[in-house]
């Protein structure tokens, strides 16, 4: 992977780190093509008119992209130190 230039970065998952780290990207990386999927239709809308290409089937778009960016949902605890 060395000197392989980055052309295109896939996010699964849009709500907490992947949408709003690659809109950061987007916007400070015009010549990279950047992909959002998330399985919540809803959640891909809210990203529109962000310079992101929005999609909701992952399998499809993330065999064609130089980077993938997995964000899963963590859970917020609840109990001991540092709940809240």
């Amino acid at each position: 992977m060395r000197n392989k230039k980055i052309k295109n970065i896939c996010s699964i998952g849009a709500v907490y780190e992947g949408g709003p780290t690659l809109e950061v990207t987007a916007k400070h990386c015009p010549n990279i093509q950047i992909k959002v999927t998330d399985h919540n239709l809803e959640i891909i809308e809210n990203y529109r008119g962000k310079n992101l290409l929005l999609f909701n089937e992952a399998e499809k778009h993330i065999s064609m992209v130089t980077i993938s960016l997995i964000s899963l949902n963590t859970p917020t605890k609840t109990k001991v130190i540092g709940a809240g």
